[in-house]
């Protein structure tokens, strides 16, 4: 946080508009950061019964229910969470080591400033470090130069770590939900074929034959659809209902997400159309595509569109897999079902006809549509900064 400070004041006694803008899109980025450490610390206790809750309940792998395909598909999104934390801290790593290059092989600038002994101003040679900071030091002599070179880049790094985990964590809670869906629609393709290799376990001979009790006469074309067995239909009718509660614990777990996190969305989607917009202003003043300076700021821009695309990209997924969910329901084996059965998958049903949607601050959906926009909308701004610098 002191970090930040200190970038804030720079930026505050900056009367050049590049360099202020320099400063603002590493500023803004260390901002949002802030605010995801103070809502950490604020919702610590919500935030661990929230992962404990992925941990526990129906939310965890079933042989019984779905058999080693759950273990397959929540291992798999453990490790994409854990891709996306690794990706995210290596792109952190390269920005922060080639802007370290950038100031070891810059040869730095000039700058006046007042000498009180001399009462006069002086031209001072100033070395470069690698990022724009404010400090109540002289940084042109040794060792406080090596000292700021040295603790920059270890503070970044370690802001940078932070903010990737962070970030993992809240879009890891909508891959982990997007999971339990496919979890969910699997075992309402298969709850029959369950409950039948359930009840052959535990009463040898029993099959999923019809009671046939009656026979009636159908018109010619049509085809005779024979109820299960009884024993097989307690079965089905205790899975559809587990069904329904797990349903309704996604659901749940879902809108605690949104409630929790909401406007730490939105504020990751106003600074990074900002950011955005300051990076491509600074991109477009750098003259060498082959300099460190250039190629740091073109990972810093990659970053920052990664880690926004994460966030879009599995708001729209969950929000595609709730609106097909009313259709798998559908899809189902309900004709073989008996009436009490059949009214728990209508209740799903209705309840699936309104979709899961995460929002930024109730504002916008995460989605790709909004992706788009605010690229679109960085650009814009990008072209009011240039015509202001002009």
């Amino acid at each position: 946080m002191m970090y930040t400070l200190l970038e804030v004041i720079d930026i505050l006694n900056t009367s050049d508009f590049n360099s202020m803008t320099f400063g603002l899109c590493y500023c803004a980025t260390h901002l949002l950061g802030v605010a995801k450490i103070i809502i950490l610390i604020v919702k610590k206790k919500k935030i661990r019964e929230m992962l404990d809750k992925l941990e526990t309940g129906l939310f965890l792998p079933n042989t019984d229910r779905g058999g080693e395909e759950e273990f397959r598909l929540i291992n798999a999104a453990v490790t994409r969470c854990a891709k996306h934390a690794e990706i995210f801290n290596l792109i952190v790593y390269f920005i922060v080591s080639i802007r370290c290059l950038y100031a070891l092989f810059d040869v730095g600038y000039s700058e006046e400033l007042f000498d009180e002994r001399l009462n006069t101003t002086v031209l001072v040679h100033q070395r470069t470090l690698p990022y724009r900071i404010w400090l109540p030091l002289d940084t042109t002599k040794s060792p406080t130069f090596e000292i700021v070179f040295f603790l920059q880049p270890v503070t970044l790094t370690l802001y940078g770590y932070y903010i990737g985990l962070m970030d993992s964590m809240v879009y890891g809670m909508m891959i982990h939900m997007n999971t339990q869906y496919l979890i969910l629609k699997r075992v309402l393709d298969r709850y029959v074929f369950i409950a039948t290799n359930l009840v052959s376990k535990t009463m040898p001979g029993k099959g999923t034959q019809s009671n046939g009790n009656g026979v009636i006469s159908l018109p010619p074309g049509c085809e005779r659809i024979d109820l299960l067995d009884e024993h097989v239909q307690e079965k089905v009718e205790e899975i559809v209902h587990y069904c329904a509660k797990h349903h309704v614990q996604i659901l749940e777990f879902c809108e605690e997400v949104e409630i929790e996190f909401s406007y730490l969305m939105l504020s990751q989607f106003l600074f990074s159309l900002y950011t955005l917009c300051f990076q491509l202003y600074q991109l477009s003043l750098m003259g060498n595509v082959f300099s460190f300076d250039f190629i740091s700021m073109c990972f810093y821009l990659t970053l920052l569109m990664y880690q926004l695309f994460c966030y879009c990209w599995y708001g729209n997924e969950i929000m595609v897999q709730s609106a097909k969910f009313s259709e798998e329901l559908y899809n189902s084996d309900w004709l073989v079902l008996n009436i009490s059965t059949k009214k728990s998958l209508l209740l799903m049903m209705m309840r699936a006809q309104r979709p899961v949607k995460f929002t930024a601050g109730k504002f916008v959906l995460l989605s790709l549509q909004t992706f788009m926009a605010i690229v679109r909308g960085s650009a814009s701004y990008f072209m009011v900064l240039r015509q202001m610098s002009a």
